[in-house]
């Protein structure tokens, strides 16, 4: 008896492992096909030994370069970089691990993410003059970046940019063990679904993109569901509060522009940023207090937009931004943004 059930073990064994292996073909042979038939534009450039995608579309300086927030890749900003580049050359990337740029094993805090987009940068042959804009964690390096090659750049934006206070000001955003130990496992367990097809089988690998990136949900498919880069930026989450104190001690911007575009603190989303209406006083302030970094500053409220300004209210962006690239022709000192600072 014992033999027997040791012999039914073994066969339900294999057999799951057999479902697994034809499960993990699926899913890799379906993604290939997707990538093929859905290619992303842009380039890509060896940076660390590894590939990074780049995407730089229009003509004329400055250049903008857009960084996205924590888990977001270049896809984000489509609803920005195809108008803006109406009015300059505009450059999209995808950090390691994220969008279609290889995963990488390295340091992921705003210090060495912000000398791997020098390295790409370089290696693209972007010189400048150059116009940084950081969403979210993404606000961290390109600080990161301003303050350490400084040479070409030739002003800062944040959207909705995560403060280098925030842990000061909001304690509950300080992770506890267990909670990164959960973020990791929850990860991992969406890493392991998808490797074995699961997710593809049940209907979870999207498209899922919000309305004004609809004409995208075909790249947005062809990104789904690649194991691999389902744990990439848990290395970035892990290194925010880090990136958040080196950039402290990184003083910014002297007299570079500074142009701050908020979320609208009268609308509740959750997500990143203020996790409740509780917290939505705290994390304007930071935004406030971010005027401080440059004697040239502004602070933009974009109306009914949450924490993803550039798909709530795209429009606001791209028109502060063009305002901006006309009049730093004119006059760089100090440039005007905007017609008024709630919109």
């Amino acid at each position: 008896m014992q033999h027997r059930v040791l012999i039914i073990i073994a066969i339900v064994i294999v057999a799951v492992a057999l479902l697994c292996f034809v499960g993990f073909v699926y899913n890799t042979v379906a993604s290939t096909r997707l990538a093929r038939a859905h290619p992303v534009p842009g380039t890509f450039y060896t940076v660390d030994g590894r590939l990074m995608h780049i995407d730089c579309t229009g003509e004329g300086t400055p250049t903008v370069i857009l960084e996205s927030g924590i888990g977001d890749d270049w896809l984000i900003w489509q609803a920005v970089q195809p108008e803006l580049s109406e009015a300059t050359r505009v450059c999209s990337y995808d950090r390691f691990g994220l969008g279609w740029s290889e995963p990488s094993s390295g340091a992921r805090d705003a210090v060495s993410i912000a000398a791997q987009l020098h390295t790409l940068l370089n290696v693209a042959k972007i010189s400048g003059p150059l116009l940084l804009v950081g969403h979210s964690g993404g606000g961290l390096y390109i600080r990161a970046f301003t303050v350490i090659y400084p040479e070409n750049v030739v002003g800062v934006v944040f959207v909705d940019a995560t403060s280098t206070k925030l842990y000061q000001a909001i304690p509950e955003a300080t992770e506890t063990p267990s909670q990164r130990r959960d973020r990791h496992h929850e990860a991992q367990w969406r890493a392991f679904q998808e490797a074995i097809g699961w997710t593809r089988l049940t209907g979870g690998c999207g498209p899922d993109v919000p309305s004004p990136l609809r004409s995208f949900a075909d790249l947005d498919a062809a990104e789904e569901c690649r194991p691999t880069y389902e744990t990439s930026s848990l290395g970035e989450r892990d290194e925010l509060q880090h990136s958040a104190e080196e950039v402290a001690n990184l003083p910014c911007c002297g007299k570079l522009p500074n142009l701050i575009i908020s979320q609208d603190p009268d609308r509740h989303q959750p997500g990143w940023g203020p996790q409740n209406m509780n917290e939505k006083p705290i994390w304007g302030g930071l935004q406030e207090q971010m005027k401080s970094l440059s004697a040239c500053s502004q602070r933009i409220i974009a109306r009914s937009s949450g924490h993803h300004v550039m798909i709530d209210r795209p429009e606001v962006i791209v028109r502060n931004l063009k305002v901006f690239i006309q009049h730093q022709k004119k006059t760089p000192e100090c440039p005007y943004f905007g017609e008024t600072e709630t919109q």
